[in-house]
């Protein structure tokens, strides 16, 4: 929740709800052990909710959530046959799992029309984002332990994405898994180094996943990730960082449990001081933070609000404010939220991407470009009440 590779995601409000993530897992977890289909459907569900709070962590979180169900078929073959002979098990798995999707298609419609319009990207455009191993050595600038990464990936196309170093606990803790954990598998030990209950599924869909998203020079195996359906619409594919801090908080989780699993005192005492390192390896300054003051934006949004107010709900509104004073996408943002109060349409939009037609509109909204925007959609006729 609070890692400093976050930082660099900040920019970016559409990662900041990622909470159904690991409640997806929790429901295949309890699935699981209870094989409930009511639990699948608990996490099939929790899926849905993170695609609506975010299509980018919605589809990045479906590839480890996909690998942990193929772990889980893949071990427990015999079981899931012996289940599926059930009927009425069967039945309810489908059922959920239909509803599931057709819970999604409102949401996916406008997302297929837009992917016919412009298409989707192609890999060469977006490799570029895929982290390497260095961006796992990035820090964001003025970290308070790490600052000496921070100019690691300083000349990469895009690099303020690539700040994703997880901090000194998240990364040893890796180290000490991969130590632990190779060896372990050329030897006896192998069954009682994987006792933790579903350590072995969270290992498996954790690793490779990351390797998925992981770029070696141009190389990358992601680019068989591309081709599935909706993943050629994501062009910031450092964006998985949101969904491999929950396996990197797991395996933190996991080292500390082993070396303070006697009980006694002195490991909880150990343990607590740990943790408070933890709060200083991820400690960023407030000064280095993304801010920007709510208040301000607000009064804005109020001001614009006040000169919308009597515009007729049948009109479409256009913000064009004779001076641009800060970055196109703020005044924007603010035409949005303005007419979004009122029950009103705007000509006014935002996106990392835009249309063809739209793009001088957007970064200076005006009669000219207006008129360019209306031309290209073919609707010029269209009544139009300009703000100033």
């Amino acid at each position: 929740a609070f890692s400093m590779a976050l930082q660099s995601q900040m920019g970016h409000a559409q990662t900041y709800p990622r909470f159904a993530t690991p409640l997806a897992f929790l429901g295949l977890i309890c699935f699981f052990d209870s094989r409930k289909p009511w639990h699948f459907f608990m996490a099939l569900l929790a899926m849905v909710y993170q695609l609506y709070c975010g299509i980018y962590l919605g589809l990045l979180s479906a590839i480890p959530f996909a690998l942990a169900l193929l772990h889980s078929a893949v071990y427990n073959w015999n079981e899931y046959k012996a289940q599926c002979r059930q009927k009425k098990w069967l039945v309810r798995m489908v059922a959920f799992t239909i509803t599931a999707l057709l819970l999604l298609l409102p949401l996916m419609i406008p997302y297929l029309k837009r992917a016919g319009q412009t298409g989707f990207y192609p890999y060469e455009t977006i490799s570029g984002s895929i982290p390497t191993f260095k961006s796992y050595f990035f820090s964001w600038k003025g970290s308070l332990l790490w600052d000496s990464f921070s100019e690691t990936c300083i000349k990469y196309p895009a690099f303020w994405d690539h700040e994703i170093f997880t901090g000194g606990f998240a990364t040893l803790g890796l180290l000490a898994l991969l130590v632990s954990g190779i060896p372990a598998l050329f030897s006896k030990q192998f069954s009682s180094w994987f006792s933790l209950p579903h350590l072995r599924m969270f290992v498996f869909a954790g690793f490779i996943t990351f390797f998925l998203f992981l770029r070696f020079g141009d190389f990358s195996l992601y680019r068989a990730v591309h081709i599935l359906p909706g993943y050629g619409s994501m062009r910031a594919l450092q964006r998985i960082v949101n969904i491999e801090l929950l396996f990197f908080a797991g395996i933190v989780a996991w080292v500390i449990s082993n070396l303070f699993k006697d009980g006694k005192l002195l490991s909880y005492m150990a343990c607590l001081v740990l943790v408070v390192m933890i709060l200083f390896d991820n400690h960023v300054p407030s000064d280095f933070i993304h801010r920007r003051e709510k208040v301000m934006s607000q009064q804005r949004i109020d001001a614009l609000i006040e000169k919308m107010k009597d515009i007729p709900k049948d009109a479409v509104v256009s913000y064009e404010p004779d001076t641009l004073e800060s970055a196109p996408m703020d005044y924007q943002l603010d035409a949005m939220l303005a007419a979004q109060t009122l029950g009103l349409k705007t000509l006014n939009g935002y996106s990392a991407t835009s249309p063809d037609g739209y793009n001088t509109y957007w970064v200076n909204p005006g009669p000219e470009s207006r008129n360019i925007w209306l031309e290209t959609k073919k609707m010029t006729g269209m009544k139009v009440a300009v703000v100033h």
